[in-house]
This record gives C-alpha cells, structure tokens and sequence, in this order.
C-alpha cells in the first residue's frame, strides 16, 4: 500500500537559495502576481529581496536608514493596485517600496505625542485595505468640470483658479535610472538615499504629494507616466490620477505591542491612534489580528492580554467602527493638510535657495554676497603692505577716490589688478543674485505664502463650525498665531524684493564708477571724462552694501532664534487722524488757495534699518507652527473611534490557571451576511499526549453589533496519519490556511524510515466533524487558550485522524522547522516554505489539488 506521505499532487517550481539566513513572512506572496519577497539579516540590518516564483531573483535593495543600532522588517502589506508593498520597521516607521526596483517612494513616520515624543514600541502587524463602497442604485453624474472631487467654495477650488507657482527642483526625489531608461541594466543594492526633510515638513500629515492642487507647477522629470508627451507639466493623465486609483481611500493600520491601531488614509496620512485592549496594571497586552468586514467601516480585532509570559487571547472579537476616518470632512482636512505642507516645503526650499545664492553654502560654495567683503580684505592686505598701515580703512580710501578722485598707493595697485574679465563676473554674478532675490521674493515666496493664507483661513472657518468639526480640535488661538506669521511673511517678502531693487541700482552705479577707475589706472592719458554715474548712489553702496549690507539680515536663520516682531504699523508712515470738520475745512482751504495750501501734509516716514527681518527664521517658524495644527487634526480623530469590547480582560492579581502558549492562524469568510471565523491552534505533543490540531468556527451576523456571535463549534486533529489503518505520527513545523476549504501543513513524521524528510499537505476543513459548545454567559470570559484547554484537550470535541486530501515530499534539506507563506487565490494558487536554516525556499504549484482524490489512503 502506498503511503499517503508518498503522493505526488503538488508540482515544485522552484527552489530558490539564498545567500544569507532569511525569513518569510505570513504575507510574503504577492496577492495577484507570481512574486514573493523575502527578508535577509545582514549585521544590525534587514534587506528585502524579490524573487519570481519560477526561480530568478529581480532586485534585492537596502531598506535601513541608519538612524538606530539595530534596525528590523516586522511586517509586509501589499498595496490594493499591487504596483507596490508597504514595510513596518523597527524603530516604528513605515515604508512604501515600488515592485519594480524596490525603490522607497515615501516613508511614513508615527505620529509622536507630548508623553511619548519619540515611539518606542514594536509594530506586530500592518494592513492595507481598499475601500470597498456597496453598489450604487443609480449612474452619478459625470465630472463635466473636472474638480477631481474638489468642493466648489474651498481653499483647493481657490488655489486651483490661481496661477501655478513655478516649479522648484526637489531633492528628496532624486531622478533614478529607471526614471531616465526603460530598462534595468543592474540590480539595485541599495535604495537610494535622499536628503533629509526638515522636521517640521517630514512630520507634516499629507497625503501623496499633489502640487497642482496646492497650485504649483511640478517640476518636469523624464519619462514621468503622469504627463503627456509633449503637454503641459501641470496637465496629469485621467488613467493615473490619484482619485482614479485603487489606492485612492484606501487604509493602513498598523497595530503595535502596546495594544493600539494606527491609522493611516491613503498609506500616508495619518490619523491618530486607537487603544483597542483595555488597559490593566501589571498586563501587557497587543494586538495579533485584525479583519475588515467587506463593504462595511468595520473591523474585528484579537488582542493578547500577556500575565506572567502567559497568554490570554480573546474568543469574541473587539469590533471597532472607523466611519468618522472615512467620512468626507477627514479627507477635505487631509487634502488640506497636503497642499498647506507643500506650500510650506516650497517656501523652505525657495529661502533657502535664496540664501545659498546670497550668503553661499559648504555644498555650493561661496554666494554673491561675500564678494564684496572678499574684495574689501584684498584692499585692507594692500593697504598694510604700502605704507604699513596697522588699521587700514578701506572704505575711507573708496570714498576719498569718490570724492577726490585720488586713490591712495594700495588702491592703486588693487585697482590695477583688476582684470576685465573679472569684474564682468563680479557684475554678472552679483547681478544675477540680486535679480534672482527680486523675483524669488515677489513671484514665489509671497504668492506662496498667500495661498498659504487661503488654507489657514478655511482651517479657521472649520474651528468655529463644532457641530461638524469639533473632532479635529483645531485651535482657533494657534491658527490666529499662524495667519500672523504668514502676514509678516507676505510684508518681509515685498520688503526683501525692494530691497533687493534698490540694492540693484546702487550696485550698477558702483560697477559703473569701479570700471571708469580701473580704466582710469591702465590708460592713464591724462584726459577727463564725463561722470556717468550717480555719485550719491555710489556712496549708498559703499556704506551699505560692499562690505555686507541690509539683504543678509533676511537670510540670519542660525543665529539668534527668535521670529520677528515686524507688523504693518512698523513699516508704513502713521496715518493722521481727523475730525470730520476739520478734514473739511481742509479741503475747502485746498480748493481755494491751491498753489499755498497742500492737500496732504508732509508724513514723516518711520525709520525702518533698526526693525527685526529675520525672513529666514519666520519661514521655519511657519512650517513648525502649520505642522502642529494639521497634526493635532489628524492625530485626534482616531480617538474618537467608538469601539465595543464584549470581552472582560484577566487580571494581573487573581489566580490565572497556568495556560499553554500555542500557535494560532485565523480565517475569516463572510457568505450571505454571515461571517464564519475559523481558528486553527497547534497544541505541540508533550510526553504521552500526541500534538493536535484544534479549530474552532464561530459565526456571527455582520448585520448586527458585530462581535456578537451566534455559534460556536469545535474540532480536533490528531497528529496521526490515516494510513491504510496504520497510523504514522507527525510534527506540525507550520500551517496556514491556503483558501477558504483548505489547510496547508509542513509535516515531518517522527518515526519509522520516513523520519527526517519533509512534506507539504492539505487538509480539507470545512468536511471535519464539528461539535458545537455551549458556553452561554460566559462566552465574553472566553479566551483561545482557555478554550483550547477546557474543551478540546478535555476530550469534549469530535476527535479526527489527519486525513491529507494532497501531500509532496520537499526537496528542502533543512527541516528541523520551517515558515510558509501563501496565495490561495484562483490562478495563482502557490506555496513557499522556507526551511529551517534560512537558506533555501521552495515554490509549490498547488493547482493540481482542486482535482485530487479525497482517499489518499486507497
């Protein structure tokens, strides 16, 4: 008789070998395309690999950051469009990875609170659902004006009438070969990594970036599949919109070891946090599953309640409602949120593009404004070294050559040492700079702190309407703080732009007088020439302005930190304040002797050289201040999610009955508005007593308060093959459910010539014998483990041998343990197990097993 260990059902694809020692995940198999992704450990560090299930490795890229001595993946979470995966990592964070290159295309950070201002938790589970919406009785109306859902009368639909802001090169998005070729020629290694966002910007809650909604013209990239060829950059295809795509309102959660959900819309935008356990002195607890009931803003959630490193996990599900994060106002804040976070990042880069130009950086070196000073210090050397002077003066022998036309020995020399080249780069330089600041202030900075006003002020209109958005908590006092900066920013920003105009002037009428001079020592003939330049001005310049002036007050962002205090009345002359009588007394006196009495006086303007214009730290001030409002928005709203907990959770001081720790897998299948919850738990053999598999199914009606469940049935499987009536034991290495009929085990037998190989098989369990249980009240005191114990090891439960409907031996060496991962889905069908040491994976065809005989014995 043929053993049932020896069937031949399952097709081996692959067997992939692996460089390092890895670990395959639950969720390592792509959902809908023959992929699998596999972690290595190298060092202190996590690489993540993606293979086809035919045997070829595609890429293989670095996912640390190197902020932490020990980084690690602890989950993996596959995007609704399958065109990307999402990572949790420890420290918490998370990653969103292309499956082209395995390129990181955005990172997201937790949310950090005033008690807990840096996370220090550990992610146990991430997800990525889509928003599933029921059907739609009636066609809505198609978008004739192409708002892209935008409410007509909001700040968006405003900015969205503005010109676009030109476009800023972004550093944090590097272009990629990918980006420039259509082919991979090399393997990837390592992500890239981009610069550092300022930490104001990169905990900003937003959105995926959308700069034509926040009114900016992206800036154009090679091969971008947003645009067309050959059309505007602001123009984005219909077919790649965001509002058009799968991953368009979906949601991540991500459950940690402390008992609470993370929420995140769109894998992005994060939305607080939720404690789904009850919190009890002396008990750990955290979440270990989660599920999202279809077409419903509803998930169940399984918490572990750890009492002296033993486990208490609930029977009845904690149901959670996460209707108020899908509503409307929640995305009309975060869409809001998005575009003020790009205005503010656009400002940052524009200052700072600004003071590199000016003042210089160590990466692009020195800025026009040190060239003055720089030629201020080659006088001061000449001046010691005709004459000897110990406290020469520079500016004192300019103005002695300005006014007398006679220039002292070392002025002379340094004079002629200027070359023509070199004060035409002198010129060119300067000039550029001064232009560059003249436009940058007036057509960039303050167009975009205005549209930056238009979004605070709707944010503020939202905190006066409570009864629609009292969730969020905006706080009217900081949103007030906030519109005052960006106030002075649009005043400092005019303010810069003519400053930069008037320094313009004052430089072309130095550089005029400067080349008459250098001319002047080089052909000297003796033959006056007529002064085209304005003497005044010349002398404005070399008092402020050759050796450092006004403009570099603007760009002071590492000294001092203080925002300044500049308002309107400052810099604008005091307006004179009349009686009516008199104002037309006035007028009647103006119309009659016009020549003698002036209409207006005389206003005697405010000295404005003494204010505080630090632009560059009032920028930051404003991202900072902005960051605080939308981030408080966001991290409330999830904790005002209303969740029912039917399950009374143990306490730390009474006597708990020591219980086993066990693995489990779940599934849950929803038919008819009924949802059937399976629970597979493998109780190891211990001395005389076999191991068993023991799977409970429990169902309840999604239509009602969901957690409340209408039945409870159990079954138990031995772990001893039905063999053509001798029986062979087994250890279970690891189990999943592959679909909705079938288990799929990693077995090893345990004795006899068979001991040692290692075999994939399924069982079907849906066909087991169930009994039901009946446990009344009690059944929110009802934990797993104590289920497992009380009923099942108690012999009241229907006992089943192991009946394997398909069974392969592995070609897999190492088989002291063993991890799988699969993908039950219709046309992709597959298995990966990953043996013991790490090292090898092999890929299973599991098709054949829909067709296979149910008696494998015979």
């Amino acid at each position: 008789m043929t053993s049932i260990l020896q069937g031949d059902n399952f097709s081996s694809l692959s067997v992939l070998h692996l460089s390092s020692p890895s670990h395959l995940l639950p969720t390592s198999c792509s959902p809908d395309k023959d992929l699998l992704l596999v972690i290595s450990r190298l060092g202190i560090k996590d690489t993540i690999s993606l293979w086809k299930m035919q045997g070829a490795k595609k890429w293989e890229v670095d996912v640390s950051v190197g902020n932490a001595a020990h980084e690690e993946v602890t989950g993996i979470a596959w995007s609704p469009d399958g065109m990307s995966f999402l990572l949790s990592h420890r420290p918490p964070r998370l990653s969103i990875h292309s499956i082209q290159d395995g390129r990181q295309e955005r990172s997201v950070m937790f949310s950090a609170s005033s008690s807990e201002p840096t996370p220090d938790f550990r992610v146990t589970g991430v997800w990525w659902h889509r928003h599933e919406s029921p059907p739609k009785k009636e066609p809505e109306m198609p978008d004739f004006f192409k708002r892209n859902k935008t409410i007509p009368g909001s700040a968006l639909s405003q900015l969205k009438m503005q010109p676009l802001l030109d476009p800023l090169k972004d550093d944090t998005q590097p272009i990629t070969t990918s980006d420039l070729f259509s082919f991979q020629g090399v393997l990837p290694t390592s992500t890239a990594k981009a610069p550092k966002l300022p930490d104001s910007i990169a905990d900003w809650p937003a959105l995926p970036p959308d700069l034509v909604a926040a009114s900016i013209k992206p800036f154009p990239r090679p091969g971008d599949p947003q645009r067309r060829p050959g059309g505007p950059p602001e123009e984005v295809l219909d077919d790649v919109r965001p509002e058009n795509s799968l991953n368009y309102d979906s949601l991540v959660i991500a459950a940690d070891d402390q008992s609470r959900c993370h929420f995140f819309m769109d894998a992005m935008y994060p939305l607080g946090s939720l404690t789904i356990g009850e919190i009890v002195e002396g008990v750990t607890c955290q979440v270990v599953s989660l599920i999202n009931l279809p077409l419903r803003s509803t998930i169940l959630t399984h918490v572990t309640y750890q009492i002296h490193e033993q486990g208490n996990t609930n029977l009845v599900p904690v149901a959670a409602d996460l209707t108020a994060l899908r509503s409307i106002h929640a995305r009309e804040v975060a869409k809001a949120s998005t575009a003020a976070r790009e205005l503010a990042w656009y400002m940052l880069r524009v200052l700072e593009e600004m003071r590199t130009t000016w003042i210089g950086s160590s990466e692009h070196g020195e800025g026009a404004g040190t060239l003055g000073p720089k030629w201020v210090k080659e006088l001061e050397a000449k001046q010691r070294a005709h004459g000897g002077v110990k406290d020469p003066n520079p500016l004192a022998d300019l103005t002695a050559l300005l006014v007398t036309g006679r220039a002292s020995e070392g002025l002379n020399d340094l004079l002629g040492s200027l070359s023509e080249r070199g004060l035409s780069k002198w010129d060119t330089t300067v000039t550029d700079a001064l232009v560059k600041l003249r436009d940058y202030a007036e057509k960039r900075l303050a167009l975009a702190s205005q549209r930056l006003h238009i979004i605070l002020k709707e944010a503020k209109g939202w905190a006066k309407l409570p009864q629609t958005y009292a969730v969020f908590k905006f706080d009217e006092a900081h949103i007030d703080y906030c519109l005052s900066l960006v106030n002075k920013a649009i005043i400092l920003s005019a303010w810069l732009a003519s400053t930069a105009r008037d320094q313009l002037w004052r430089f072309k009428e130095f550089k005029l007088w400067l080349q008459y001079e250098s001319n002047r020592v080089h052909t000297d003939d003796g033959k006056i020439r007529a002064m085209s330049w304005e003497i005044l001005e010349v002398n404005r310049y070399l008092m402020d302005g050759l050796n450092g002036c006004e403009l570099d007050k603007w760009f002071d962002g590492k000294g001092e930190n203080r925002v300044p205090t500049v308002t309107p009345d400052d810099i604008r002359a005091p307006p004179v304040r009349r009686a009516l009588t008199e104002a037309m007394e006035q007028a009647r006196a103006a119309l009659d002797k016009p020549p003698l009495r002036p209409w207006e006086p005389r206003k005697k303007h405010p000295d404005i050289s003494g204010l505080d214009h630090n632009l560059e730290r009032l920028v930051h001030e404003i991202a900072r201040a902005g960051q605080i409002v939308f981030a408080n928005a966001g991290s409330a709203l999830g904790k005002t999610v209303p969740v029912y907990r039917p399950w009374t959770a143990p306490s730390s001081k009474g006597k708990e009955r020591e219980l086993e720790t066990f693995r489990m897998r779940e599934r849950t299948v929803v038919e008819d508005g009924v949802a059937t919850q399976y629970v597979l738990v493998f109780v190891p053999r211990r001395g005389e007593r076999l191991g068993h598999l023991c799977l409970s199914r429990m169902q309840f009606r999604i239509e009602t308060p969901p957690g409340d469940p209408t039945s409870l049935q159990v079954a138990a499987i031995s772990c001893k093959l039905e063999d053509g009536g001798d029986g062979r034991t087994v250890d279970v290495l690891d189990f999943e459910f592959f679909d909705d009929e079938s288990i799929v085990l990693v077995l090893r037998p345990t004795d006899g010539e068979l001991r040692g190989p290692g075999f994939v098989g399924t069982v079907a369990y849906r066909d087991l014998e169930f009994t039901p249980v009946d446990v009344g009240p009690k059944l929110g005191e009802l934990s797993r483990e104590k289920l497992v114990c009380d009923v099942m090891l108690a012999g009241e439960h229907s006992r089943n041998t192991l009946r394997l409907t398909g069974s392969r031996k592995l070609c897999l060496r190492a088989m002291e343990s063993a991890s799988v991962s699969v993908n039950g889905r219709a046309g992709r069908r597959t298995v990966c197990i990953l043996d013991g040491k790490g090292v090898e994976v092999e890929v299973l065809d599991m098709a054949e097993d829909e067709g296979a005989d149910e008696d494998m014995g015979e």
